[in-house]
Formats: C-alpha cells, structure tokens, sequence
C-alpha cells in the first residue's frame, strides 16, 4: 500500500493539504532543477512519500508549518547523514 493510501485512509479530511504541500514541493524542485530521476534527484514518488511522512507528523498543521517543517527536518536529517558517514571521498 502507498503512502499516498495510507495517509488518506488515516486522515481523509486533510487530502487537499497533502495535495498542496506536494505541489508546492514539486514546484520549489523544478525550479532549483532537481526534480528528475535522472542521476539520484528527487522524483515524484520520493516527494510524495516525504511530504507524506511530515503530513503525518503534523497532522493538524496549516501549509506554511507544514513546509517549514518540510525543510527544517530534511535538512537536518541530510547534515546528520553526511557527519555519521564513514566513506570518504
């Protein structure tokens, strides 16, 4: 079962803030030109499924938090994956 799935069975009244935050998203990728599959960028599944995890934890949260959260989080969790990496290159 897919994320998108999950999180409207969970919470059917917040489809239309998942379905903007998403948009949003994609919108702020295509701009910086890292939405494609191509080379390991972000694509459309890997959005849906990140915005999905932050519309769960947030669940009651309105669009400006959720995309604040959206950044805040990703960011730190990609430092702290670069700091706890062994391989150098």
């Amino acid at each position: 079962m897919s994320y998108r799935t999950k999180f409207f069975l969970i919470n059917p009244e917040r489809e239309e803030m998942f379905t903007n935050l998403l948009r949003v998203v994609k919108q702020w990728a295509k701009a910086r030109q890292i939405y494609s599959n191509i080379f390991g960028y972000l694509s459309g599944t890997i959005l849906l499924i990140m915005t999905a995890k932050i519309c769960l934890l947030y669940p009651n949260g309105n669009l400006l938090f959720l995309l604040r959260q959206f950044f805040l989080i990703y960011s730190i969790w990609f430092v702290y994956l670069n700091k706890s990496s062994k391989i150098k290159i």
